[in-house]
């Protein structure tokens, strides 16, 4: 666009704000103007890639009408887009496009996997493959429209690659699916955008999200867990936010793509969060049970602890590159509003931080958990020290006594045993001195140990 178009564009954006000031008395009216400009836009037609044009062509020849209801409303009538080039999403109420879609859900089989949606005629048809469905597409002529495709075979990739004159690394890309990265790439030669987001499945290594992106088609790919919610999610969106979100088809579906996975992340974050401070209360409590049960629970804190820190593991993995994919569509690839791509970036930002809290929590458990035990360990090791020590105590203070009786024992009458010869019983005190002597000692000896401390407690 040349500089005079620019600076009748940042004309419109002065009326634009006179009218702020003077009908509702905003004091940001710049930069509500800025904002309003941006998210009702109707592209120049002065521009060669409308899609691409900046924001100051996006909004040429918008008459005083047109402002006044963008002050007043927020948003411009249907009519007054489509007269300025508007995108397709402008083209019907958004009120009706939910109906229709709302009422084509219902008509998806069990074992129709594929959706195309054609936007002249806001159709949406399922299919069984892809085979039937780019038939379909063919015959309908020529159109945008979007075909969500789950658990997608190599022979469906291929036939979806030739149909779309994909490049080869493409189809590979797609092929290999969680295997890969995130990724944004621009394929100008095929003029075609390829996305590639993970969702988060129950291992968090099978499911992901693929979107290519071009002027008059759009396709996306899912993986078997959550593949089927993540598309009627998004064709619900397309149907009640798409109209109004200031994006076309194409952006929207990028955008709609990231938002939902990022989403579904934070959702299973927020869970582990909940697990993670659940599992460090129980290993803060005071233990109640016996020796062994106490060993059979902390066990089981043990295992529920490493399956958790295993599955924040897998997510930290999915997170690590979304960060650099929301900045790619923020300032390289995709001319998405900032607005909507920078809340995505929060919540991204926001699910890091929620990662790192949790794994805090989940190494300060571990690591209590662990001291425990440790210390239980101990305990139970002195203890059985302590009664073996006694046990030898007494085994030494015996081992005299044997010796007396072995030695002394033969030597000595037997008592109460009569005697023929004199025919009298004989005394016991030789045994009784004897036995004494013995019981002596071995008082002495528990006398001396207790004094030392070595049966104590």
């Amino acid at each position: 666009m040349d500089g005079s178009g620019s600076r009748h564009a940042g004309g419109v954006k002065e009326k634009l704000a006179q009218l702020l000031r003077a009908e509702l008395g905003r004091d940001d009216a710049e930069e509500l103007a800025n904002t309003l400009l941006f998210s009702n836009y109707a592209p120049c037609k002065a521009a060669d890639q409308p899609h691409l044009a900046s924001m100051e062509s996006r909004a040429c020849d918008w008459d005083a009408s047109a402002l006044s209801e963008l002050a007043r409303t927020g948003t411009i009538s249907d009519a007054q887009a489509a007269a300025f080039g508007g995108t397709s999403s402008s083209s019907s109420s958004g009120e009706g496009m939910a109906v229709k879609l709302n009422a084509a859900k219902n008509d998806r089989g069990p074992d129709q996997r594929i959706m195309v949606y054609r936007d002249d005629g806001r159709q949406v048809r399922w299919f069984r493959d892809a085979a039937e469905a780019l038939a379909a597409i063919k015959g309908d002529g020529e159109g945008w429209f979007w075909m969500d495709i789950t658990e997608a075979t190599a022979e469906e990739t291929e036939q979806v690659g030739k149909r779309l004159q994909l490049h080869p690394l493409t189809v590979e890309d797609i092929q290999e699916g969680a295997m890969g990265r995130d990724k944004v790439e621009r394929m100008a030669e095929n003029h075609y955008v390829l996305l590639t987001y993970r969702l988060l499945g129950p291992l968090a290594e099978e499911p992901f999200a693929v979107v290519l992106s071009s002027h008059n088609w759009a396709v996306t790919f899912h993986g078997e867990e959550g593949g089927r919610e993540v598309g009627m999610r998004m064709l619900d969106r397309m149907a009640n936010e798409q109209a109004g979100s200031g994006l076309g088809l194409n952006e929207f579906l990028a955008f709609a793509a990231v938002d939902e996975v990022t989403d579904a992340m934070t959702r299973v974050a927020v869970e582990m969060e909940g697990a993670a401070a659940r599992l460090d209360s129980l290993v803060m409590q005071q233990p109640t049970a016996a020796s062994n049960e106490y060993y059979a629970e902390k066990h089981k804190l043990l295992q529920q602890l490493g399956l958790l820190r295993r599955r924040l593991l897998l997510l930290w993995r999915l997170v690590m590159d979304k960060p650099e994919i929301v900045r790619c569509l923020q300032h390289r690839e995709l001319p998405m509003a900032h607005l909507l791509l920078r809340d995505v970036s929060d919540h991204v930002k926001g699910l890091c931080s929620l990662c790192s809290q949790v794994e805090t929590v989940l190494s300060r458990a571990h690591a209590n958990l662990m001291a425990q035990l440790s210390l239980k360990a101990n305990r139970d090791t002195h203890g059985a020290g302590l009664v073996s020590s006694r046990w030898l105590v007494l085994v030494g203070l015996m081992l005299p006594m044997q010796l007396v009786t072995l030695v002394f024992g033969q030597n000595i009458v037997v008592p109460w045993m009569y005697d023929e010869e004199s025919g009298t019983f004989d005394t016991l005190a030789p045994w009784l001195g004897i036995m004494g002597c013995i019981l002596a000692v071995f008082a002495l000896g528990l006398a001396a140990a207790w004094h030392r401390n070595y049966l104590k407690v």
